[in-house]
């Protein structure tokens, strides 16, 4: 389970480790909470493009790696940080509204055939309640979600909004939907209920505008 901590919440997996900051870990902060591990980052981009860990920092929104200490950092500032583990493969999402509809939860299937030992945890992020979208968002990921042959629950996606141009976003259930799409079992998806929007404790860009700081979130196996 998601547990709380005086940095942010964490997720101990039985070969992984994961943890959400919010503004109490900076990179100074968070370099000593991983002692000598290696971090990798990336410069991201709102895509759906997911890369090996390699020297550089790539410009992508996913980085994966099978190599023990190595940690994988994704920052946000109301989007979602995904951390997935299968076997010995891990990986790092920073995932978005247009990330999503871009598909970059499918992009894992090039590394990796997901299966019902598959773990996946969903950090605190912008919550159904709070994330207001206009109708041209709604209809991009109605589009996304029909090219599927799957049924989804349009009442547990959207909900009304008291302007008739606007609709209420459910990310995380539209991100849960991908990942179960992709052979994950529901008991091995966790979700935070950390909402970014109204906690003080965590940054957000919908909160705060330009001046908003990031979340950093990282995951690795020791």
């Amino acid at each position: 389970m998601i547990r709380t901590t005086d940095w942010g919440e964490e997720f101990v997996g039985p070969d992984f480790f994961v943890g959400f900051g919010h503004i109490q870990m900076d990179r100074l902060a968070l370099a000593s909470h991983l002692g000598g591990l290696r971090l990798a980052e990336m410069n991201q981009v709102h895509g759906s493009e997911i890369r090996e860990v390699e020297g550089r920092m790539p410009s992508c929104d996913g980085l994966t790696t099978v190599h023990r200490q190595q940690a994988l950092m994704v920052k946000t500032a109301d989007c979602l940080p995904i951390m997935l583990s299968s076997g010995e493969r891990i990986f790092a999402l920073h995932a978005g509204w247009r990330g999503l509809v871009k598909g970059l939860l499918f992009s894992t299937a090039q590394w990796a055939g997901f299966d019902g030992q598959t773990q996946a945890v969903i950090g605190p992020h912008i919550q159904f309640s709070s994330f207001e979208v206009g109708l041209e968002v709604v209809n991009e990921v109605l589009w996304s979600m029909n090219q599927w042959s799957r049924a989804y629950d349009e009442g547990q996606l959207l909900a009304t909004h008291q302007d008739p141009e606007k609709r209420y976003l459910n990310m995380s259930y539209l991100a849960s939907w991908q990942l179960r799409g992709l052979h994950l079992s529901a008991e091995n998806i966790w979700v935070s209920e950390v909402d970014t929007l109204t906690s003080p404790l965590w940054h957000s860009y919908r909160r705060q505008g330009s001046e908003a700081g990031r979340n950093l979130h990282w995951i690795y196996r020791p």
